[in-house]
């Protein structure tokens, strides 16, 4: 769930927790899928409640404001590109729009990169859908607006991997789309209907809001997923940006919309 809610390109599912007494346990976080031939395992310990990884950027979300709107959420039904000509200086982690640019353009050849790329225009999900099957968006997972500050919470929208867990799907209904012995095609549908992904992220919330312990660990608080799972379920989804993996020359295709204010990107592990 944490993954896939914060740390878009790097989800991870599979973990292997080795008893060793006394509150003390080692841990085994290990990628199932690669979409560069390399697999990045994190190896780590947890000591009465301190989780200790040894490779902890892995785990560490993207910037706060990797996406350009994040100075910005009051001003949600503008586009960004009108208040940047209204006199608004806009920067965000990969610098001004244009520093964005040539960041791409210096970016290796047929090398995948992460990226992150921030709507000129806060869209709902049915729109998002429409623009993601018009256009090969390389999209796998879309920030969706929580409300006030910008916390760069979201939920994959493409059928990126199954999994095989058992969870309460009346307190959390639709908490994971593909269970692995599911056929494809019918999710296909479910991954393209806002009220099922609404559904969706709400029960990622509410479980992640829950999990006091685990947050504490990774040194956070429940009230962001709490209060973030009450806005979507009064509001609705907004979505901002989106992230997917890509190579120079797609991201310098996909920079020259008219529906993307800038893209940043990041390595690829």
């Amino acid at each position: 769930m944490y993954t896939e809610l914060k740390i878009p390109g790097y989800v991870r599912d599979n973990v292997v927790v080795r008893d060793k007494g006394y509150g003390n346990y080692d841990i085994n976080i290990y990628q199932n899928v690669s979409y560069n031939g390399k697999f990045t395992n994190i190896a780590g310990a947890l000591n009465k409640g301190n989780l200790n990884l040894y490779d902890m950027n892995l785990l560490n979300p993207p910037h706060d404001n990797v996406f350009a709107w994040f100075q910005l959420e009051d001003l949600k039904e503008q586009s960004l590109r009108e208040i940047e000509a209204a006199g608004k200086e806009m920067f965000f982690s990969g610098g001004t729009r244009e520093q964005a640019t040539e960041a791409l353009q210096g970016l290796e050849e047929n090398v995948k990169y992460v990226f992150y790329a921030t709507l000129d225009k806060m869209v709902d999900y049915n729109e998002f859908v429409k623009f993601k099957k018009e256009k090969n968006s390389y999209a796998n997972w879309c920030a969706v607006y929580t409300g006030g500050r910008i916390q760069n919470l979201g939920i994959e929208c493409e059928l990126l991997r199954s999994c095989n867990l058992g969870w309460d799907t009346k307190e959390y209904p639709e908490m994971i789309i593909w269970n692995h012995d599911e056929e494809t095609q019918p999710l296909e549908n479910k991954i393209e209907n806002t009220e099922v992904m609404q559904t969706h992220f709400e029960s990622m919330l509410r479980y992640m809001g829950e999990q006091e312990s685990f947050l504490k660990m990774m040194n956070e608080t429940s009230e962001i997923y709490k209060e973030a799972a009450e806005y979507i379920e009064e509001n609705g989804m907004l979505i901002y940006g989106y992230s997917g993996i890509a190579k120079k020359e797609e991201l310098l295709k996909m920079n020259e919309w008219s529906e993307i204010y800038a893209i940043e990107v990041s390595e690829l592990r």
